[in-house]
């Protein structure tokens, strides 16, 4: 399982977020001050579920004064970012849901370079959704093997 933790706001320090997180795996990777993926596999014996290990990872967020911390668990890593980035509060994707989870997001969660983002918009996507279901295959041949990569990304494949 994955953890995306995401604060909307800059925080005081860079390594505030990294603290909390420590507590709990030193397996995560931090992607910008505000937002990191954690690698949480193998913590079932310590939190039964991923409600209760959610819970106390926002706990202690809250414990650290990080009032709007989010945090999005998940079975993919991508799943786990975007949702953070996404949705307030605790999220728990459940497995074989993550494409229908991501789908109504907007597609700037991505982070996609301007000339996609552009050119995305040109042709109407709005959604991952939207993206997730072009054929790869029209993808490929626009885009290059960029194209397939982002539509998997979009449905939630790492």
């Amino acid at each position: 399982m994955f953890g995306g933790l995401h604060t909307p706001r800059p925080l005081p320090s860079d390594d505030i977020l990294v603290g909390v997180a420590r507590h709990f795996t030193p397996r995560l990777e931090v992607l910008h001050p505000s937002l990191l993926l954690l690698d949480l596999g193998g913590l079932g014996r310590l939190w039964p579920s991923p409600e209760l290990l959610g819970r106390a990872l926002l706990d202690a967020t809250r414990a650290r004064q990080i009032e709007e911390a989010r945090l999005a668990l998940a079975t993919t890593r991508t799943t786990a970012l975007v949702v953070a980035r996404a949705r307030p509060g605790l999220s728990i994707v459940p497995t074989g849901q993550e494409a229908a989870t991501l789908a109504p997001l907007p597609l700037r969660l991505l982070d996609l370079p301007e000339g996609h983002a552009t050119l995305f918009r040109s042709w109407g996507l709005r959604t991952l959704g939207d993206l997730a279901a072009l054929p790869p295959a029209g993808l490929a041949e626009r885009l290059g093997p960029e194209g397939p990569r982002l539509a998997r990304l979009a449905r939630g494949e790492d």
